[in-house]
Parts: C-alpha cells; sequence; structure tokens
C-alpha cells in the first residue's frame, strides 16, 4: 500500500496530549484541495501555529 503525501497548514494548536506529552493535538487544512475544511490531526514533534 503506497501512502501519499498531502500538505496541509497548521490553522491552530489545540494541546497536548499523550502519557508523556509528546504529542500535540492541532486543526489543519489541507492544501491543494478543491473541497475545503478543517480536521484534526495528532503531530509528533515540533509544531508552530500561524
Amino acid at each position: 500500500m503506497e501512502s501519499q503525501v498531502k500538505h496541509a497548514v497548521v490553522v491552530k494548536v489545540m494541546g497536548r496530549t499523550g502519557s508523556e506529552v509528546r504529542v500535540t493535538q492541532v486543526r489543519v487544512k489541507f492544501l491543494g484541495l478543491i473541497r475545503t475544511g478543517f480536521i484534526m490531526r495528532n503531530v509528533k514533534g515540533q509544531v508552530e501555529g500561524r
């Protein structure tokens, strides 16, 4: 199964989660899609919101 890379912009950093607080919950907007919308994702590592 091949994974496709989808670029997204962090709209809002919601907060940290996980047992050791290493995961950040963010609201993102995907780039290059005709249908606009936001989705919540869990992100590992450093995150910067706009």
